[in-house]
């Protein structure tokens, strides 16, 4: 029910969202897919309690977009990714992730920059994935989606913060980042508390 954008003027963001299109455009960049994979509260705690492992949490979100973007790709095309914390070596990852269908084979792993080719079984199909230290810097995809992912987290904060001072009153709103999170925590305790919530 929130009504978009949110905190942005249409008529701009149509401009600005044309002169992207003709910029793309030119550059020989067309759009054809974009999505979102948000993890709540919920999946993301037990995600941590499985895999004790922030990296290998986040993994798994990113195995599900990858395996999707895979299914999608044409053939010698390359996928650029951000990195999971600071995590090196995903070749494993991939494996148990992408299942016995793909050959997953080591490039090049580094501190910076970890790249795989990936063929799927039965067919010529084979896509490099790489993992990239600050990958928004170093494709254009890789940035649109983690502006995406940005703006769906401050949607979703905005959604948390509304619910819960309709229920608080002079509730302060939170960005959810760890410790103004902890005070917000606090500060929505004894709702919390209630058994009738």
């Amino acid at each position: 029910e929130l009504a978009l954008p949110h905190l942005g003027n249409r008529d701009e963001i149509e401009l600005s969202a044309h002169t992207l299109g003709l910029c793309m455009a030119d550059a020989g960049i067309e759009l054809l897919h974009l999505a979102v994979r948000p993890v709540d509260v919920e999946e993301f705690n037990a995600s941590i309690l499985k895999t004790d492992n922030k990296s290998d949490t986040h993994f798994e979100a990113y195995s599900d977009v990858i395996g999707r973007l895979l299914a999608a790709l044409p053939g010698d095309a390359h996928l650029v990714a951000d990195r999971c914390g600071g995590r090196v070596h995903y070749a494993g990852a991939l494996r148990r992730s992408l299942g016995s269908g793909h050959h997953i084979r080591t490039a090049s792993e580094s501190s910076h920059f970890s790249t795989y080719n990936v063929h799927r079984e039965g067919d010529d199909h084979s896509v490099r994935i790489s993992f990239a230290a600050r990958g928004e810097d170093r494709s254009f995809p890789t940035a649109l989606a983690s502006c995406m992912a940005k703006y769906v987290r401050e949607l979703m904060m905005v959604m948390i913060n509304n619910w819960f001072a309709e229920r608080v009153p002079d509730l302060k709103r939170t960005a959810g980042y760890y410790v103004d999170g902890n005070r917000f925590l606090q500060d929505i305790g004894p709702l919390l508390e209630d058994a009738a919530f």
